[in-house]
């Protein structure tokens, strides 16, 4: 049995100090990842960024997505390496291909900003998607936001998309998520009007201290009948992954 072959077998999340090292060391990709971690938290190791550069880019060299995207982080904000734009563009760019949700969410924000890029909406979109898909809560938010206000691509029933989206962020708890869709139900033009469901959500956002959902609360609170207020409290003291969507969204064509 080589050496190799009796590093696999140990057990990575007691993996720490020297023995870390010595893993790291033989070329176990994730035992770099773990390496370049302990140096960039500063948790086990003495924080120095520096080092963590060299680890992380040990790993990303061995197509581990997750180190080529906190490499990627390290050039954007010139931790351990000179700031670079377009080398952190180029290994967020490796980790979404390999579809790492964090790094697509980032690449599509780096899209939508034009930090780093030219701004382009229609690769935004495309990438914020992939990262939402996959249960990305910011993404699921940002993509609901392109769809309601047309950015990135025109498609059938996009308001329909934008509220589907802002629910799936909403039952993350998402703040901007669940305050849109409070205003949505509430409002009644992009989604069937729904009171009951536009009190929960706006009761939630009034809870993560969005004083303009609290205001919605109280008006709902004089609006509805004791049953429609004792049926919002039953969904609030609930799973929010169980509050229903009042709505049907159909499938998406652009």
């Amino acid at each position: 049995m080589g050496l190799l072959d009796i590093f696999k077998k140990i057990d990575y999340e007691t993996l720490q100090g020297e023995e870390l090292k010595k893993v790291a060391e033989s070329g176990d990709s994730k035992a770099q990842l773990m390496l370049a971690d302990a140096y960039h938290d500063g948790k086990q190791l003495k924080q120095d960024y520096e080092i963590a550069h060299k680890w992380y880019l040990r790993a990303a060299q061995q197509n581990l997505a997750g180190a080529q995207f906190r490499l990627g982080t390290l050039h954007e904000h010139g931790n351990g390496t000179p700031q670079n734009d377009k080398e952190a563009i180029k290994w967020y760019r490796k980790a979404a291909e390999q579809s790492h949700a964090q790094a697509q969410f980032t690449l599509g924000s780096m899209y939508y900003t034009g930090v780093g890029l030219k701004q382009d909406d229609f690769e935004a979109r495309r990438w914020y998607k992939m990262a939402a898909e996959q249960g990305h809560a910011q993404a699921q938010n940002s993509l609901a936001g392109m769809y309601f206000y047309s950015r990135g691509v025109k498609l059938k029933d996009e308001k329909l998309q934008a509220a589907r989206w802002y629910h799936e962020a909403a039952c993350q708890g998402i703040l901007n998520a669940q305050y849109q869709l409070g205003l949505l139900y509430y409002q009644g033009d992009s989604i069937p009007k729904n009171t009951v469901l536009s009190r929960v959500w706006c009761a939630l956002a009034a809870k993560q201290g969005k004083p303009e959902a609290a205001r919605y609360k109280s008006l709902l609170d004089s609006k509805l009948t004791s049953d429609d207020l004792l049926e919002s409290d039953q969904l609030l003291n609930g799973d929010l992954s169980k509050i229903p969507m009042g709505f049907e969204a159909p499938e998406e064509e652009e």
